[in-house]
């Protein structure tokens, strides 16, 4: 590793613009390996301020999206941690996966649903991110978050089209998961997530009356 390539990662740690430029003008490699296997693009896509600007200079220069951290990290699972669809869309057209499993369980629509951003989850679903896939574990990821009993995350991924009829390994569909274990336990919400989330995205519902909204549904 050359003290460039060194020096592009940090300063793409620092979310420093100038730097950034001036390392890659100077023949830094994008895709060097830093400390857990970071390169400079997922230190740029996991800043707090992540700079549009700066991701897209690192992929002009051949950074390769779709390299992954020793905890199993992509860029792409980096970026839909921030609200900036506009990053999220320049790496997935740059060839980014949108459905790498972090660690074999969950990938970007999992951790999109956690944003409150339906902009940032249909765009992961128009880009190909496939709702069906299995982990691991033989689950999709509304399987997942409906034994999570996740129900905002539920409903964000719902209301943003995602198919609540998906299959797991098991043969059983998200809603009647979600429906079964609404009936074994009275507390919980699952269920009323997937179905407040289909009349949300202008669906019929029959016999269903949501409950009063809570403070984490959009109003």
């Amino acid at each position: 590793m050359s003290y460039e390539d060194y020096a592009l990662i940090e300063a793409a740690a620092d979310n420093d613009e100038a730097l950034v430029m001036k390392y890659l003008e100077d023949g830094a490699d994008p895709n060097t390996i830093g400390d857990f296997g970071w390169t400079a693009l997922h230190e740029a896509c996991a800043h707090s301020s992540i700079n549009p600007k700066i991701i897209r200079a690192l992929l002009d220069a051949g950074a390769e999206p779709n390299l992954h951290t020793s905890e199993g990290f992509s860029c792409l699972l980096l970026a839909v941690q921030r609200p900036d669809t506009d990053v999220v869309e320049m790496l997935l057209d740059a060839g980014a996966n949108p459905n790498h499993l972090s660690g074999g369980r969950a990938g970007p629509l999992y951790y999109a649903a956690d944003s409150d951003n339906p902009k940032m989850v249909k765009l992961l679903l128009d880009k190909g991110a496939d709702v069906a896939k299995l982990n691991k574990d033989g689950d999709t990821v509304l399987h997942v978050l409906v034994k999570e009993g996740q129900e905002r995350k539920i409903y964000n991924l719902i209301v943003a089209g995602a198919d609540e009829n998906v299959k797991n390994k098991a043969g059983e569909s998200a809603i009647d998961m979600a429906k079964r274990l609404a009936d074994n336990d009275k507390q919980y919400n699952g269920h009323t997530g997937i179905l407040r989330g289909k009349l949300d995205r202008g669906e019929d519902v029959p016999h269903f009356k949501p409950p009063k909204r809570g403070g984490f549904f959009p109003i």
